[in-house]
């Protein structure tokens, strides 16, 4: 919307009285016309990418789409197991993308898979159909960038299904994604303890600057205990700390009914206020591991 302010301005000139005075006239102050915008035509976004990725429908991000919103000038940080630029996410890794374990620019890619499909969901490109992969899709923000911080090595990723992370790395990975101002940062990593006294005071300072932070609910295993996932995961009870302000997202698992997933830890009472639902299954993402290479997966 555009204000326009009118200002009237009145000229007064007067001499001694009689037949000396003189008064000046009104002067006219007319505006140009405000050009009428061109409107954008509507975004074409029910392609055969948006369709295979059935997730977007899920949570209505046509209603962005329609809006010409697809994050760009959006950066996020995927704290993970590294991200490989794969061809959906090929221009979509930041260049000061790195390995917080190693401090090697060069050791980003990923081990196991997670952090590439991860980065995918978030991000991958929006091709119009034209990599000729029945697979084809694109991310929810498919403008936005992926700063990717590998929080993990070779040695702590010997079996592909049970990387490591240490609270210290994931800890260095908040700073440093601070450090590259970043505009979100995804987590998924969790667990059934409390984050370490170092890994939450990273955290604290990626919230004081302005950062949203997305924590996964946790995945209920096989087999736990009657109970396991009544609440969230104990390494996201940071997201209710006092000093949390709200910023800090835990993400639960629905499927494709909208019904909580069986896997998925449910919020509690602890949790109500700062958990919010995702699509987790039935999801098509790319997926590289250092075994198998480049492929995709559906979750």
């Amino acid at each position: 919307m555009i204000a326009v302010c009118w200002r009237r301005w009145w000229g007064v000139g007067g001499g001694g009285g009689g037949s000396g005075e003189t008064t000046a006239s009104p002067t006219s102050n007319t505006p140009n016309p405000v050009p009428t915008p061109t409107p954008r035509p509507p975004f074409v976004y029910n392609t055969t990418e948006f369709r295979t990725s059935e997730a977007l429908s899920q949570i209505n991000a046509q209603i962005a789409y329609l809006d010409y919103s697809f994050g760009n000038g959006v950066l996020v940080a995927v704290i993970d197991s590294g991200v490989t630029e794969v061809p959906e996410l090929e221009g979509q890794l930041h260049p000061n993308s790195t390995n917080i374990v190693t401090s090697d620019p060069d050791d980003i890619d990923d081990f196991s898979g997670h952090g590439t499909a991860m980065a995918g969901i978030i991000a991958a490109k929006r091709d119009l159909d034209t990599n000729n992969n029945p697979f084809n899709m694109h991310g929810v923000a498919f403008e936005a960038e992926i700063l990717n911080i590998n929080a993990t090595n070779a040695t702590n990723c010997s079996d592909l299904e049970n990387c490591s992370f240490f609270h210290s790395d994931t800890a260095k990975a908040y700073d440093y994604a601070v450090e590259n101002n970043v505009d979100v940062i995804n987590e998924s990593l969790g667990s059934d303890s409390f984050s370490a006294v170092s890994l939450q005071l990273a955290m604290q300072r990626a919230v004081e600057a302005d950062i949203v932070i997305v924590v996964p609910a946790g995945n209920i295993e096989a087999g736990a205990p009657a109970g396991t996932g009544d609440s969230a995961q104990l390494s996201s009870a940071v997201a209710y700390a006092p000093w949390a302000n709200g910023q800090i997202i835990i993400a639960g698992s629905v499927d494709r009914d909208n019904t909580i997933s069986d896997f998925s830890y449910r919020a509690g009472v602890d949790a109500m206020n700062v958990y919010l639902m995702a699509p987790g299954s039935d999801i098509i993402a790319p997926d590289y591991d250092i075994n198998s290479g480049y492929d995709y997966i559906q979750t």
